[in-house]
């Protein structure tokens, strides 16, 4: 399990970004981030490309509760697969987060978002290698 449940949503959202925008410098700009959201951390990004992917992540460091609902929402997509394989997939997903320094690109997210982004993925699997899954 890597990715969404839509292998493809990243590769189909660029190509409509592409094919949207007019300017073609600007639509392939846009479409080249818009790809990097399947992995975060890969590749170079600065400026308004590092906080796009910032933004995408950000639900990772809201409160508690709206992680929870988030949690929940993700299981949800991943219906399919059971517990057992979802919980690999996930649980790789946020060993390798944990094992990063920073779990933001910029400043102003990492120093807003960074503890309690941690602090939820950490608590998620913890739950996981309890056994629980988070269910909403």
């Amino acid at each position: 399990m890597q990715g969404s449940a839509w292998p493809d949503n990243e590769a189909r959202s660029a190509a409509w970004a592409r094919a949207a925008i007019p300017d073609r410098t600007l639509g392939g700009r846009v479409g080249r981030v818009i790809e990097m959201t399947k992995k975060h951390h890969e590749g170079e990004a600065e400026g308004d490309d590092a906080l796009f992917l910032d933004m995408d992540i950000a639900i990772l460091g809201q409160p508690w509760e709206t992680y929870c609902a988030y949690a929940a929402g993700v299981r949800r997509e991943y219906a399919e697969y059971s517990d057992g394989a979802f919980a690999s997939g996930r649980w790789r997903f946020l060993e390798i987060q944990l094992e990063r320094s920073r779990t933001y690109r910029t400043d102003v997210y990492e120093i807003e978002l960074g503890d309690t982004a941690r602090a939820n993925m950490r608590w998620e699997l913890e739950e996981m290698r309890r056994g629980r899954m988070v269910r909403g």
